[in-house]
């Protein structure tokens, strides 16, 4: 497999992973019954931050065997021969505030259609993004 490392291109795809972290947090939050207001945007930029930190791998997150660092990667074909990095770590939490300001300044997720899953991942997008949020809790509340 080969890794093309472009940290433009790769900035571009963190940033609309952001914010569809946004809308997936701000959607379960809704759901939920989360009223609209200043806290509800203040609980979805804190979720994008926390959760940004564990992609970024500036958080810790303890695997089986010790600390584990997540490095994202973005697929650059369809044959899945080629990966997209920085070069390194991600730095998506560096954008959250703004990415949640955003967020709900224009009340849409920001997303290019280049960037957005196929329709039959987005639909399971919302359940496989809560199982992800309740095992990351289960990992920062575990022994």
């Amino acid at each position: 497999m080969k890794v093309l490392v472009d940290e433009s291109r790769f900035d571009a795809l963190q940033m609309e992973v952001g914010y569809g972290i946004a809308h997936a947090v701000y959607t379960a939050l809704k759901k939920a019954g989360a009223p609209d207001g200043e806290a509800l945007e203040q609980i979805v930029a804190g979720a994008l931050f926390d959760i940004g930190c564990i992609l970024d791998g500036s958080a810790d997150v303890k695997g089986p065997d010790g600390p584990m660092q997540v490095v994202l990667t973005f697929r650059e074909d369809q044959n899945d021969k080629t990966l997209l990095s920085a070069g390194g770590a991600s730095w998506i939490h560096e954008y959250a505030f703004g990415i949640a300001k955003d967020y709900f300044d224009q009340r849409r997720p920001r997303r290019t259609p280049s960037a957005s899953p196929p329709a039959s991942r987005r639909e399971r997008r919302p359940n496989s993004f809560l199982r992800m949020l309740r095992d990351i809790a289960d990992a920062f509340t575990k022994p």
